[in-house]
């Protein structure tokens, strides 16, 4: 008789699942000697969170009972050809753009997700400063006495096989007690703006540009615009006054400062992506996309993410 591995065999298999833990399979093999056969084998369930199994395979051959040979037995691995993946993570509170106070308490909510496991932890941060983690859910973490200023919160999420998830940042301004100072802002046309301070915007083409300051309640003269390109065409026109302006009161305000810039080349920016345009603020309104420093600190605004 042949040896048990020596004759040609085909085989056709069919899986079916009630969940990704536990597949149902037969394969049918066939060969000269015997015809098919159809070779049935019970799942071991694997362990949550490894797409990997192993199972062993016994099979007959021959016709009438008298002439059944058992075959050797099979090893078949099962797992994942893509390797593991990495888990999802999104914050859901705060939300960007929100608001604070200095010395408020702020819970960071998150929710986290594993496609072929499951998670770990979650870790927290203020841009890279460490908050906390979290081993279960519901992920969130408790920020204490938030410092004044910009602050981009991130989560990081660790699966079970140590594969990493980063939620995308979102952006919160921690502002003083009342009296500090603000900035605000008002789009007075559609082709301009009214700012102060530091105002955002992008530059399609590299240009020379011009600052003109036709109105300030304290004096125009005493008003100056520099450029500094941040990143790329990230731009942001600084705004800054002289000794002569004067000097602002508790709880008083500087009044208004029209003014307006261009290219040299009179090209059109387009301002639909700038980060301090919005052509909807009619009149003056608090506006942190828009930042205000003292002293080189940061007292006012949110700074966009470059």
């Amino acid at each position: 008789p042949l040896s048990p591995r020596s004759w040609p065999a085909t085989s056709t298999k069919s899986t079916s699942s009630t969940s990704p833990q536990k597949p149902a399979s037969s394969w049918r093999a066939a060969g000269p000697c015997s015809g098919a056969r159809d070779v049935h084998y019970p799942p071991r369930r694997p362990a949550l969170g490894h797409g990997r199994s192993t199972w062993s395979l016994g099979a007959v051959r021959g016709g009438a009972p008298e002439q059944i040979t058992a075959l050797d037995p099979l090893s078949i691995t099962a797992g994942r050809l893509r390797g593991n993946v990495a888990p999802d993570v999104e914050i859901t509170y705060p939300e960007d753009g929100d608001t604070f106070a200095e010395g408020d308490t702020i819970t960071i909510t998150v929710e986290a997700s594993d496609l072929d496991g499951s998670i770990e932890k979650v870790d927290f941060f203020a841009d890279t400063t460490w908050l906390g983690e979290d081993l279960d859910a519901p992920y969130e973490v408790t920020w204490e006495s938030v410092p004044r200023g910009s602050q981009a919160l991130t989560a990081v999420a660790i699966d079970d096989e140590g594969s990493t998830g980063s939620s995308s940042p979102v952006r919160v301004s921690v502002q003083g007690p009342p009296g500090d100072l603000s900035v605000q802002y008002g789009c007075m046309e559609t082709s301009a703006v009214t700012s102060s301070i530091r105002y955002y915007y992008t530059m399609e083409d590299a240009a020379p540009q011009q600052f003109h300051c036709d109105w300030a309640q304290v004096g125009s003269q005493n008003v100056s615009g520099d450029f500094v390109q941040l990143s790329g065409d990230q731009y942001a026109l600084d705004i800054t006054f002289a000794a002569a302006a004067g000097d602002l009161d508790p709880f008083d305000d500087s009044g208004g400062v029209q003014s307006r810039f261009n290219k040299t080349n009179w090209s059109d920016y387009n301002q639909a992506d700038d980060y301090s345009f919005d052509p909807s603020i009619r009149n003056y309104t608090d506006w942190i996309q828009m930042t205000l420093y003292w002293s080189d600190e940061l007292v006012w605004g949110l700074e966009p993410l470059l």
